[in-house]
């Protein structure tokens, strides 16, 4: 199985889990935050790795770069 993580501009659904890192709104999924076992997902962003999620145990996703939402 292949899970593809992405960063889209949206709308919040009432199931979402809200974050705010750096004064930017981050919109969760509760299927994301299921599958990725952690409420402790951060959102990071390095300049040599893009935008970055990350949870205590590991590193989810990194490259990664904000998309509209059908791109």
């Amino acid at each position: 199985m292949t899970v593809e993580y992405g960063l889209f501009w949206d709308d919040p659904a009432p199931s979402d889990q809200i974050t705010e890192e750096a004064g930017v709104t981050f919109l969760l999924d509760a299927e994301t935050v299921d599958y990725i076992g952690s409420d402790s997902l951060v959102v990071d962003y390095r300049e040599q790795q893009g935008f970055r999620l990350v949870t205590p145990e590991q590193i989810v996703a990194y490259g990664l770069r904000v998309k509209g939402r059908w791109e």
